[in-house]
């Protein structure tokens, strides 16, 4: 089966599917290759790796927990193929794949203007898995990538992405706990916001889409890629290797792509990492937004916070035992602000007294061991201290 990679009504690249190894093959460009996506090359060397890369990351993850389920219902191989068949259609860019043969648009087909058929997703978050045989894979939920389980509801305030934990109910509270850290501090359009919600009974962290209908989001890995840094030095599990190294040609990139005041941008994602105890803080977590009319890059509002207050919880009981611990955690993996980078967005009182609502956000959450958000709290404060450091020194 033959596709056109297309960016909204723009023929990008054509392609085969191999169907024993399940990669792309015979890629023709076309004339819309101006709007390739930004992991491509440009000059001129084998599209298949980058090709492959990105029709794998937009979907369903193979690492998760119920893409078995989901495979044996659609009576599909593989994930990618899923989202093949489907037209891969997404609310995360403008991307989607023509099938040979179709005469179909993108003005009657996307998800920013169109509405879809709920039952796919309300399966998966129901784990009805079973109904997905008789629902309608024409979802932006089949270009989900990430771990947990997850489906986008169609809501009376829009879209909203609705994220299971992989963990229990302290990522989902806590992920909102961040989120109102951070209204505080870069402003309500500085972030995404998350917000707990309950479906059929389960409690989920649930989002707004972050784009606008002629907007994509690029991720840090995607430019890191492109400047050719070799993909397996970027840990998803554990931050980044090689941190000083990555920031720097992550920053030169941007700057060589016109995005505005990146050591800023910069800045504001790790300034968070650094007080939430954020150890998901990696390339596939922050990125910027591309124009499609303009081609225009700016920066992406703070995403994806699922881990953040809860780094300390599996070494709570060594840290009683041994309160250095937590010292040397801190020094290891959170203080790693640059003074270079630009802090004159940031407002040291603007988290006065915040750790009152740590505190008392963290005492209610059963999952978590007794005494807990006392450390989290004295964290907080000794982290706050270090980034008022770094930024009065910046000045």
């Amino acid at each position: 089966m033959r596709y056109t990679l297309m960016n909204q009504g723009r023929e990008v690249l054509d392609f085969a599917m191999d169907a024993n190894s399940g990669l792309p093959t015979d890629i023709r460009p076309r004339e819309g290759m101006g709007w390739a996506p930004m992991q491509f090359p440009t000059d001129g060397q084998d599209l298949v790796p980058s090709l492959d890369r990105f029709l794998r990351q937009r979907a369903i993850c193979v690492d998760r927990e119920d893409l078995a389920s989901i495979m044996r219902a659609c009576g599909t191989r593989r994930a990618v193929d899923l989202a093949l068949q489907s037209g891969g259609f997404s609310l995360s860019d403008q991307y989607w794949y023509r099938r040979e043969g179709t005469d179909q648009t993108w003005e009657g087909s996307n998800f920013f203007d169109n509405e879809w058929d709920p039952s796919f997703g309300e399966a998966i978050l129901k784990k009805d898995y079973d109904a997905l045989a008789h629902a309608s894979a024409r979802t932006p939920d089949t270009t989900l990538g990430g771990f947990c389980r997850k489906a986008w509801i169609q809501t009376e305030r829009g879209p909203r992405l609705h994220k299971a934990t992989c963990a229990d109910d302290a990522n989902i509270l806590c992920e909102a706990l961040v989120s109102r850290m951070l209204d505080r501090l870069v402003g309500m359009r500085g972030h995404v916001p998350y917000q707990p919600a309950t479906f059929c009974g389960e409690l989920y962290s649930t989002s707004p889409v972050m784009l606008g209908k002629d907007e994509e989001l690029v991720r840090g890995i995607e430019l890191l890629g492109r400047e050719g840094v070799a993909l397996e030095r970027l840990d998803a599990a554990t931050g980044m290797r090689n941190f000083d190294e990555l920031m720097g040609i992550y920053l030169r990139a941007l700057q060589k792509h016109g995005v505005p005041e990146p050591r800023q941008a910069v800045a504001k994602v790790f300034v968070t990492a650094t007080l939430t105890l954020d150890f998901d803080t990696h390339p596939s977590n922050f990125g910027f937004i591309r124009n499609l009319k303009t081609l225009e890059l700016r920066e992406a509002p703070l995403f994806d916070h699922g881990r953040g207050f809860t780094y300390m919880r599996d070494k709570f009981a060594l840290i009683k035992r041994e309160p250095r611990v937590a010292e040397l955690l801190l020094g290891l993996h959170f203080c790693r602000l640059d003074p270079a980078w630009d802090y004159s967005w940031y407002d040291p009182h603007a988290l006065d007294d915040f750790e009152d609502e740590i505190l008392e956000t963290l005492s209610a959450i059963d999952a978590l061991p007794k005494g807990y958000a006392e450390l989290m709290v004295a964290l907080f404060k000794k982290q706050r201290s270090y980034v008022n450091r770094i930024a009065e020194r910046s000045r």
